[in-house]
């Protein structure tokens, strides 16, 4: 049996069905026969500029209380918020991977040059990264909990000290930093609509 997820809501085009031009459609897939979108040519994204945890925060709480929450994206919400949360838990508990000797040397270069510069979409993660995918068709609710109790790690005071498997020992302001860049980005992907 085929499980159906809730992949995105959009807005209907003028000129086009399902029945009421303009009214918000729910698409349904089973995430085998939907075209993943390229993450790197979307340009349907909120500026998103984070300087704390709080700031975190107070997104995902806009995003948890709004009705509905448009996605441009190839994740759910939940997945979206599960990811962010695993990268902060691995920074402060360890990461069950390291990255091949070719992309750590690459991740010191970008350490030094474009370091707490917004992070580009579109990065695939595959072999051992693939530890960072959310869990799979996890829920809104599971997902900001999770990256709530990470958050409040971080707004706590608790200090992230683990090796990043791509650039190597970062001090607790850059793993700051870098967590924050990539809250912006995939939080910007995620659209939380007013009721």
């Amino acid at each position: 049996m085929m499980r159906l997820v809730i992949r995105s809501w959009y807005p209907v085009a003028a000129g086009r069905s399902p029945a009421v031009r303009g009214a918000a459609v729910c698409v349904y897939t089973s995430g085998m026969t939907s075209k993943p979108v390229h993450t790197a040519k979307v340009t349907d994204r909120r500026e998103l500029h984070f300087e704390s945890a709080d700031d975190v925060l107070s997104d995902l709480e806009r995003i948890l209380l709004a009705p509905s929450v448009r996605t441009a994206g190839n994740w759910t919400v939940g997945e979206s918020l599960d990811h962010v949360a695993k990268l902060i838990r691995f920074a402060y508990d360890g990461f069950p991977f390291k990255a091949p000797i070719a992309i750590r040397l690459l991740g010191r270069i970008v350490r030094v040059v474009a370091f707490g510069k917004p992070i580009p979409a579109g990065l695939k993660l595959r072999g051992a990264s693939e530890a960072l995918l959310p869990e799979k068709g996890v829920d809104r609710v599971t997902g900001a909990e999770r990256l709530r109790i990470q958050l409040q790690r971080m707004r706590g005071g608790e200090k992230m000290t683990q090796p990043s498997p791509v650039f190597g020992r970062l001090t607790h302001e850059q793993w700051t930093t870098l967590q924050l860049r990539h809250a912006e980005l995939h939080l910007s992907f995620l659209h939380p609509e007013e009721a």
